[in-house]
């Protein structure tokens, strides 16, 4: 036996439908040879009694089979989203019922990114993924700034042979041939070395704990300050980061 309001299977007997509470007057359609109706069912909460339910949102009423009160589906559906989701969507908009908007928290979360602030911005993304977890704009924009952040130069400079540059957690020395990627944690035995003995030319050696295990010299005019600025790398402390927001609008 099925409902003839919503199309929902019910046991022999039933007087209501237990899904959108309309009342008895069902309709076999088995019998009488007929497909059964596809209908898209969404939850709601019943406007009287707080009930779960699952409804036709195409219906314009039913009958709560838990209290017997008659509800509006459409009030009931935006019940159980303000009450489940704590959202209410106005004008198109998506509004939390604390008040906030998250059109609003998106706006401010993409300003502080494009102003450098990243902190904030993940701060104000993480409100609107409180609000809304499936939002594809502040997962995109967390994205965008993890993105930044990795490939952003902390140091650099074009040596005779290449370009080295100091990235989050590796350095990279690129020649003629290509990039060559050195992980922090990998980089051993870090030191000075004088290029000659009737020179004050300075290069800068490291174990590189790669496969294969190499002794890596690059060449640098400022082998000094290369040094300190890779044993605080290693340590978690970078130089401060400017430009923020232009490599934010870079990232995708």
């Amino acid at each position: 036996m099925f409902c003839s309001s919503c199309g929902q299977k019910l046991p022999e007997g039933a007087k209501f439908c237990f899904n959108c509470g309309a009342q008895a007057g069902v309709f076999d359609f088995a019998q009488e040879g007929a497909s059964i109706p596809t209908t898209k069912i969404v939850p709601a909460r019943c406007t009287s009694c707080g009930a779960s339910l699952n409804v036709d949102p195409n219906q314009k009423s039913a009958i709560c089979p838990y209290c017997r009160s008659e509800y509006i589906v459409e009030q009931a559906i935006k019940e159980f989203n303000i009450n489940v989701n704590g959202n209410l969507i106005a004008n198109g908009a998506t509004i939390n019922i604390n008040g906030k908007n998250v059109d609003n928290l998106l706006d401010r979360a993409n300003q502080f990114a494009k102003n450098g602030d990243f902190p904030k911005a993940i701060e104000y993304f993480n409100e609107v993924l409180d609000i809304d977890a499936n939002s594809k704009e502040a997962t995109l924009g967390i994205q965008k700034i993890q993105n930044a952040l990795n490939s952003y130069v902390y140091f650099k400079e074009d040596t005779k042979n290449g370009l080295l540059e100091l990235k989050k957690g590796r350095l990279i020395f690129t020649n003629a041939v290509g990039p060559t990627l050195y992980e922090l944690s990998r980089i051993f035995e870090l030191g000075i070395v004088s290029r000659s003995l009737f020179s004050n030319e300075k290069s800068l050696q490291f174990t590189y704990d790669g496969i294969p295990k190499k002794k890596v010299v690059i060449d640098t005019s400022m082998a000094n300050k290369w040094f300190v600025v890779i044993e605080d790398a290693k340590m978690g402390k970078y130089p401060e980061m400017v430009n923020l927001g232009m490599f934010f609008d870079n990232c995708s």
